[in-house]
C-alpha cells in the first residue's frame, strides 16, 4: 500500500504549478485554488510514462530528513493502482549525477485493461518513488502519489510533481521535484480489417522460377492467411484480399506479427516478418495504408508490403434472462430442470452463453441472469430452452430467434418471446414464453450491424438510454393522471350537478326494454340476452362484474332505483360511484341517498317504500323459479343454464324452438300445396295434348 500523501494536499496531487526557479520557497503570488473535479470515466487504453528531469534530489536523515549529500544515482518506481495485484515498473538508474539530474526520456508502458480494477475512491491513482541506488541497500529520495484520471481526458499531460520524504522525529518534509509527462492512447474492442495490397522487393526464396508468396497475421490465438499468389515472385499482387481480426481484452496488449511466407511442396519458407503493436490503430474509425518492413530470419531487410487497415469499433449488448411461463413439459414423471442456451452468431466472432439450470424449475422456472456481448456484425440472437436429463441427452422445449434490428434503433426491448418448435408434420407448435431485456449501446455515430452489405443499419440517432425514456414515461404517465383528474373534478363538481343527458321517460323506457320478465328487475341473463342480440361476445364473469359494479344492495339483480342513479350520474366511471356527493334541488345530497325516483305509471312495481316483508316475498318467489329450472335442466340434461336469473333465457330458446318447428311445418305444407298445383297443371296439358293429336 502507498504511503500517504504528504501534509498540505497540493504536494500530493500536484495540482499547483511549478515554483519559480528560486526553489519551492520562492517568492511570487500565490497560487491559484485547485479546479473543480471534473467527470471522468477511465477507459482500456496504454498509458505511456516519460521520466524527464529531477530538481533538488538529495538523501535526508532519516530522523531529521537533514541533506546528506548531492552525489546519487536516481531511478524511479512506479505502481499503478494500488492494491497487491497493482502494476509495478522500475526505471534504469542514472548513474553519477547530481541534484538535478536529466532522466534522457526514459518511457515506461502501462496497460489499462480493467480499469474498475484499479480505481481506489472513484480514481486511478499513481504512486512515484525515486530511489538512490547503492551496492548494499538503496535509499528513498522522496516519494509522491496522485491521481491520473485527467489523463484519460486530455490524452496528454507534463508537469512537475512534488516530492516528500517522511522522518521518524521531523514529520513530512519536502524532497525536492520529479518533471513527468504522459500519453494516454485509449483503445476498443471490435474488428481490424487488413486489407492486402502488394509486396516490393521481396526476397525470393526459389532459386529457379518465381515464388509463390502469400500473407500470414497473427494475435493471441488468432492466425489467419490469405491466398497464395501463383507466381507472385518478389513483387505479388495480393488481389486486395480482406482479412479479419477480432480484439478484444485478452489481446490488445499483444503485438501483430505480419509473415510473408513462400509456399512449397514441403514446408512453406520464410520470406521474412515484422512484429508491431495496435493499440495507434484501435481508436480511430478511418481507413489507413501503411508499408511493412519485413525482416528475414537471419536480420536482413527482406522487403515491404503495403497493408490498409480499418477498425470497427464493437458496440456493447446486454441481455438479462429473467423467467419464463406456460413452458411445454417433457418430463412424465417430475418437474422439469430448463435452462437457457444464447447464440450470437458473426463472420468473425461468435459467442455461445448459457444460463444456470432450474432444478424442478418445472413450467416457470426462474434464472435472472445477465450476458454481456461485445458485437460487430451480428445481427440475431437465438434462444434454445432445454430441459436438462442426467441419464439421456437433453430434451429441447422451444427455440426462438430475436432480431437485433431494432435494438440497434431504439436502443433496447423488454417483452415476453415466445418459444416454438417445429413438429414432426412440419408445423410450428408454441411452447410458452420466455422474458427477456436487451439494451444495447454503441460509440456515437456508428450504425450497426457493421460489415453487412445490404443490410438495414441503425446509428443513435433514434437510440435511447432505458433510464431516461422510463423517466420520460413516468413524467407523461403523471401528466395524465393529473389531467385525468382535473376532468374528473369537472365532471362530479358540486356546481354541475346531476346529468341532464336523459330525460325520467327515455330512462324508462331503456328499463322496460331490457327488463324480459317485466318483474322490474334486470339480471344476469336479461343483459346476456340483450348483448347476444347486438353482437356483443361476452363472457359469464364479465356479465356478473356489470351487475357487481351497479347493484348496492347485493341483491344480484339491478333495481329500477340503481337504473335510474347510474343513468342520471354525470360519471358512473369513478371509483366513489356509489357515494360521490351531488348538487340538487333543496341542497347537496348523496347520490345513494337521492329521493327515489317517479316509479313509471300502472307498473305495480316495488318502490324503495316498499317493506320489508313484501320484498322478502318476492325475493322467496324468485328463488323457487330458479330452482325449479335448476331440476328441469338437470332432469332433461340441459347443459349451459347454471341458473342465476336466465329463466327468460330458456323461455325465449323454448320459444324460438316452437317458432322454427311452425315455420318448417307451412313451409312443408306450401311445398305439397305448389307441387299439387305443377301436377294438376301437368295433367291438364297432357289432356289437351291428346285431345288435340286425336282431332
Amino acid at each position: 500500500m502507498p504511503p500517504p500523501p504528504p501534509a498540505g494536499g497540493p504536494m500530493a496531487d500536484g495540482d499547483l504549478p511549478p515554483p519559480p526557479p528560486g526553489g519551492p520557497g520562492g517568492g511570487g503570488p500565490p497560487p491559484p485554488p485547485p479546479a473543480r473535479a471534473r467527470n471522468v470515466k477511465a477507459v482500456p487504453g496504454r498509458i505511456t510514462m516519460t521520466i524527464l528531469h529531477g530538481r533538488d534530489l538529495m538523501k535526508h536523515d532519516r530522523a531529521t530528513g537533514a541533506a546528506k549529500g548531492t552525489k546519487i544515482d536516481p531511478y524511479l518506481k512506479v505502481q499503478l493502482g494500488v492494491g497487491k495485484k497493482a502494476p509495478k515498473k522500475k526505471s534504469p538508474p542514472v548513474k553519477n549525477t547530481n541534484k538535478n539530474p536529466d532522466f534522457g526520456g526514459q518511457e515506461m508502458f502501462f496497460d489499462v485493461i480493467n480499469p474498475n480494477a484499479l480505481m481506489h475512491d472513484g480514481s486511478v491513482s499513481f504512486h512515484v518513488s525515486v530511489w538512490d541506488d547503492n551496492t548494499f541497500s538503496d535509499d528513498l529520495l522522496g516519494e509522491v502519489t496522485f491521481s491520473i484520471m485527467d489523463i484519460f481526458a486530455d490524452k496528454e499531460l507534463q508537469k512537475w510533481y512534488k516530492l516528500s520524504f517522511k522522518t521518524t522525529t521531523a514529520g513530512i518534509v519536502p524532497a525536492g521535484e520529479i518533471q513527468l509527462a504522459f500519453t494516454f492512447e485509449p483503445v476498443m474492442r471490435g474488428v481490424l480489417r487488413f486489407t492486402c495490397y502488394e509486396g516490393k522487393d521481396l526476397t525470393s526464396m526459389e532459386m529457379f522460377g518465381k515464388q509463390d508468396p502469400y500473407c500470414q497475421f497473427e494475435l493471441g490465438d488468432q492466425v489467419l492467411r490469405t491466398a497464395t499468389v501463383d507466381k507472385g515472385g518478389r513483387n505479388p499482387w495480393f488481389d486486395e484480399e480482406v482479412v479479419d481480426i477480432w480484439v478484444d481484452h485478452e489481446n490488445w496488449t499483444d503485438d501483430l506479427v505480419f509473415r510473408c511466407f513462400d509456399e512449397d511442396m514441403a514446408s512453406d519458407d520464410l520470406i521474412g516478418q515484422c512484429r508491431f503493436s495496435l493499440i495507434p490503430y484501435l481508436s480511430s474509425f478511418e481507413a489507413a495504408e501503411i508499408w511493412v518492413q519485413l525482416i528475414s530470419s537471419k536480420g536482413k531487410a527482406a522487403g515491404e508490403v503495403r497493408l490498409g487497415m480499418q477498425f470497427f469499433p464493437a458496440g456493447h449488448l446486454s441481455v438479462y434472462v429473467d423467467k419464463a411461463r406456460k413452458l411445454a413439459d417433457t418430463d412424465l414423471i417430475g418437474k422439469q430442470d430448463p435452462y437457457v442456451i444464447l447464440t450470437l452468431d458473426g463472420e468473425v466472432r461468435s459467442f455461445r452463453r448459457q444460463t444456470n439450470v432450474d432444478d424442478d424449475g418445472g413450467i416457470a422456472p426462474v434464472w435472472e441472469q445477465k450476458f454481456d456481448f461485445d458485437i460487430v456484425d451480428h445481427f440475431q440472437l437465438d434462444f434454445d430452452v432445454m430441459d436438462r436429463d442426467l441419464a439421456s441427452e437433453d430434451d429441447v422445449i422451444g427455440r426462438c430467434s430475436i432480431s437485433l434490428l431494432e435494438v440497434f434503433k431504439l436502443g433496447f426491448i423488454d417483452e415476453w418471446v415466445p418459444i416454438t418448435v417445429r413438429s414432426k408434420w412440419g408445423r410450428l407448435e408454441q411452447r410458452g414464453e420466455v422474458k427477456v431485456t436487451i439494451d444495447f449501446e454503441g460509440p456515437p455515430g456508428i450504425a450497426y450491424p457493421q460489415l453487412r452489405d445490404g443490410m438495414d443499419t441503425f446509428d443513435d440517432s433514434e437510440r435511447r438510454v432505458r433510464e431516461a425514456l422510463a423517466a420520460q414515461r413516468r413524467a407523461d404517465r403523471s401528466e395524465m393522471d393529473a389531467e385525468l383528474a382535473r376532468r374528473r373534478g369537472l365532471k362530479v363538481s358540486a356546481t354541475l350537478g346531476v346529468s341532464d343527458d336523459f330525460t325520467d321517460k327515455e330512462i324508462e323506457d331503456a328499463f322496460r326494454f331490457i327488463d324480459l320478465d317485466k318483474n322490474m328487475f334486470i339480471g344476469a341473463a336479461e343483459i346476456r340476452h340483450v348483448l347476444i342480440c347486438m353482437g356483443e361476445l361476452i363472457t359469464d364473469e364479465e356479465v356478473d362484474e356489470m351487475v357487481r359494479m351497479v347493484d348496492q344492495d347485493g341483491d344480484g339483480q339491478v333495481s329500477y332505483d340503481e337504473f335510474y342513479k347510474l343513468a342520471k350520474d354525470p360519471d358512473p366511471s369513478r371509483p366513489d360511484f356509489n357515494t360521490q356527493v351531488v348538487r340538487v334541488k333543496g341542497g347537496a345530497k348523496d347520490v345513494a341517498g337521492l329521493p327515489p325516483p317517479p316509479p313509471p305509471p300502472g307498473s305495480g312495481a316495488p318502490t324503495s317504500g316498499q317493506s320489508a316483508a313484501a320484498r322478502a316475498a318476492e325475493m322467496k318467489k324468485k328463488q323457487q323459479k330458479k330452482h325449479l329450472l335448476q331440476l328441469f335442466c338437470s332432469e332433461n340434461a340441459v347443459r349451459g343454464f347454471p341458473g342465476g336469473g336466465d329463466v327468460v333465457v330458456v323461455v325465449v330458446l323454448c320459444c324460438c324452438c316452437v317458432v322454427l318447428c311452425c315455420v318448417v311445418l307451412c313451409c312443408v305444407v306450401l311445398c305439397c300445396v305448389v307441387l299439387g298445383w305443377v301436377g294438376l297443371g301437368c295433367c291438364a296439358a297432357r289432356h289437351r295434348a291428346r285431345a288435340h293429336t286425336h282431332t
